[in-house]
């Protein structure tokens, strides 16, 4: 049989990348010359990697001659980087990377893609705003925000101090954010106020606080969790209420009476409630027990404040990240770098949109329903004639083909 030459949906989607490559320039990264670059062609053969370019003039014609479905750098520093093993390359320091897409957002395979980008864009401000920012300190003008094309949002740090971070280190960072492993005990001020008993029968007797309202990082969390936990519980009734409080380990129906009852019954402003937020504390209850099991409801609820992000990738010192400016092979959209103030209003279905309006048949695969540059479809399959750039998105993501005439 005659080979009938590349697939016709390839070669379109591989000829308008490359037109895209010869006019427009991607944002090249810091110390160009000592970056692995790694490429993804349409030819189905797997990653090329291991190279190197001297200059991004060079590596500008090779992008618009080969079309790459997709294009990555290396978050390492090389000495020798297009080396063809990685303990020949010569490690010299790595930026600091985030991901998050959708796959860490629960419940997403429910969602539409917008909805998706939505929540994890949620994520990455919550990212960068609390954790990388505020807890960390560090300097937005040592984080670049990127949209990657796809599903998610990358962050590379490259502050000087993190540079020589090892894997572990990085992992610690990463654990961090995600509350992996957190020391719950530091969350609280608990110190010892009396010990009654001796020997065996000894017993001590501990007053727990809560943090104070100035103190950040996760103590900070504790606090905000401690006042959003009791809202929760007042505004949704007793009912409600109890059934809640029972969810938390060790209470039953008996302890989660006893504990709404301090918390909520009783005159206004000398109710529990009142007191903890009057006066900072636990110490409302009548036995240690109580305050304890409820102390230890309130520390469980801090796992919804944590941060998403994939650990394997911040704590890869040899990462591949795609390069801002390039297209997203699975989707046709643009990797974009983004200032932070202009994430909230950044709407990729219609920002990272590259090609044209002009009109392209071809043939869906199945009935879609999708959205892009402001426009909502609702296709049967078979034969469409589409805007060029909704034509491409489905090409791109493997739901239709090129119309072969």
């Amino acid at each position: 049989m005659a080979d009938d030459g590349p697939d016709p949906t390839i070669r379109y989607l591989q000829g308008r990348f490359g037109e895209y490559y010869k006019k427009h320039e991607p944002e090249w990264p810091p110390r160009f010359g000592a970056r692995e670059w790694a490429f993804f062609l349409w030819d189905g053969k797997g990653m090329l990697r291991h190279t190197a370019f001297l200059s991004p003039a060079k590596l500008m014609t090779f992008l618009g001659t080969s079309g790459p479905r997709h294009v990555y750098f290396s978050s390492a520093y090389y000495q020798r980087p297009s080396a063809q093993t990685m303990g020949q390359k010569g490690w010299l320091g790595a930026d600091l990377i985030f991901d998050i897409d959708a796959d860490h957002i629960k419940g997403a395979e429910k969602l539409t893609y917008r909805q998706m980008l939505d929540k994890v864009k949620e994520e990455i401000i919550k990212l960068v705003n609390e954790y990388l920012l505020r807890d960390l300190a560090f300097d937005e003008k040592d984080l670049e925000l990127v949209f990657s094309g796809g599903r998610g949002y990358h962050v590379h740090v490259r502050d000087p101090r993190v540079l020589s971070l090892d894997s572990h280190e990085r992992k610690e960072i990463v654990d961090y954010i995600m509350a992996t492993d957190l020391d719950m005990d530091i969350l609280y001020d608990s110190k010892v106020v009396s010990v009654s008993g001796m020997g065996q029968f000894q017993k001590v007797h501990n007053r727990i606080d809560l943090p104070r309202p100035e103190e950040g990082g996760w103590r900070g969390r504790f606090r905000s969790a401690a006042h959003k936990y009791l809202s929760d519980l007042e505004r949704m009734g007793k009912d409600a209420a109890l059934e809640r409080l029972q969810e938390g380990e060790g209470i039953g129906e008996k302890m989660a009476a006893e504990i709404y009852r301090v918390l909520f019954e009783g005159a206004e402003g000398r109710r529990g409630a009142d007191k903890i937020r009057r006066d900072n504390t636990l110490e409302i209850f009548n036995n240690d027990k109580a305050r304890n099991l409820f102390t230890k409801v309130v520390v469980n609820s801090i796992k919804g404040y944590a941060g998403e992000a994939d650990a394997p990738v911040t704590k890869d010192v040899n990462r591949l990240i795609r390069l801002p400016g390039s297209l997203h092979g699975k989707s046709s959209l643009r990797v974009i770098p983004l200032a932070l103030d202009d994430v909230a209003a950044f709407d990729p279905l219609v920002d990272a949109v590259v090609f044209g309006d002009e009109p392209l048949t071809v043939v869906l695969k199945k009935d879609l329903k999708f959205e892009i540059k402001g426009q909502s479809y609702d296709l049967k399959a078979g034969e469409a004639k589409l805007p060029e750039h909704a034509a491409i998105f489905l090409m791109a993501r493997g739901e239709a083909v090129i119309k072969v005439d």
